[in-house]
């Protein structure tokens, strides 16, 4: 990066939401992207528009009995991580590389370089994305029956 290069880390987030129970129930997965540099007690606000929605999944409707299949939950995983992939990897790529000019609040022009630094999601999400089992744990090898 130049002398000129300015890093801008940018935070993800996601999380699957029910959009209408009289709908049947119907499922959405919202990916946002935020940047990282400002405080998330302010970035959540939703009159202050910081949070930007990058893409929303519809996932498939299916019965508790089809959704504890392995098939769908492969099917539900690579909808979803497909839907990671386009929303960010492809557009933030090139911009990682070449970064782009935005005038900031002072009113000078910078390279700005954003880099994702975080993703945001609880532990349900998290069992969902790395295909864990529930009740196990993405960061440590504990035994769930183990747990305290």
């Amino acid at each position: 990066l130049g002398s000129d290069a300015t890093i801008m880390p940018l935070k993800v987030a996601s999380d699957k939401t029910l959009l209408a129970a009289q709908k049947g129930g119907a499922e959405f997965y919202p990916i946002y992207v935020l940047p990282g540099n400002i405080d998330e007690d302010v970035a959540y606000l939703h009159h202050l528009r910081y949070f930007m929605l990058a893409a929303g999944v519809p996932l498939i409707r299916a019965t508790d009995a089809e959704k504890s299949t392995e098939e769908y939950r492969i099917f539900s995983h690579a909808l979803v991580t497909q839907a990671f992939r386009i929303a960010l990897s492809d557009p933030l790529q090139e911009l990682e590389e070449t970064g782009l000019f935005a005038r900031c609040p002072d009113g000078y022009y910078r390279h700005f370089f954003p880099p994702i630094v975080a993703h945001f999601a609880d532990y349900m999400e998290k069992v969902f994305l790395a295909l864990l089992f529930d009740g196990w744990c993405d960061r440590c090898l504990v035994d769930p029956s183990d747990k305290g």
